[in-house]
């Protein structure tokens, strides 16, 4: 035992150190992080953030309102158009009981029947997805360089980008997108230029 207790105390210490380093490099980087750093959502509607706190925390029905009250404000927003398709989609889904983590720990899941989606729910997820295509499809006609309109594009019909558009330092709009073969794809366009063809 005396030879473990030292090395103890060396690990204890290691790790005492590992938290001071993490916590002093939290509070230079909070302090030195500039105001675009931060999150925003598109449309830029201050519901959006009750909308989605609503979301993660699966209160799908407060969600789906809301999400439907930013539609209302920006019904030329395929943005707008997404989040409530998504609201609704996942509140379907909950209902249906297909989003309960316990059936599926083992097989039964396999067998276990679920309550059949809702015909008229279906059918407004595919008018959405529809007009979120439209919408999509008509600013990326008015400007191939919409780097937005392509990531609002790609979430629509089922792709999970990595990242979300943002602007880079080095002068770029940009999103990252792992296609189904694995292949990484970065979308972009200057920021002082955003006409033109999108650049893959």
């Amino acid at each position: 035992m005396p030879i473990l207790f030292p090395r103890m105390v060396v690990y204890c210490n290691l790790f005492l150190c590992l938290v001071l380093a993490h916590a002093a490099t939290a509070q230079t980087n909070a302090q030195t992080a500039h105001p675009g750093d931060s999150f925003s959502f598109r449309p830029n509607d201050p519901l959006n953030r009750s909308a989605f706190d609503h979301f993660y925390n699966l209160d799908y029905d407060r969600s789906v309102q809301e999400f439907d009250q930013i539609l209302q404000r920006h019904p030329d927003d395929p943005f707008a158009v997404n989040h409530f398709l998504t609201a609704v989609l996942f509140r379907e889904l909950y209902r249906m009981g297909s989003l309960n983590t316990g059936e599926y720990a083992n097989d039964s899941f396999i067998q276990a029947a679920h309550r059949p989606a809702d015909p008229k729910v279906k059918q407004q997820i595919l008018d959405l997805v529809q007009r979120a295509s439209q919408l999509e499809e008509k600013s990326l006609s008015a400007n191939p360089k919409d780097v937005d309109a392509l990531y609002a594009k790609v979430v629509a019909e089922g792709y999970r980008p990595d990242t979300a558009p943002r602007d880079a330092e080095w002068g770029e709009r940009f999103f990252h997108l792992t296609d189904p073969d694995g292949h990484e794809l970065s979308f972009a366009c200057p920021l002082r230029q955003r006409t033109g063809s999108v650049s893959i």
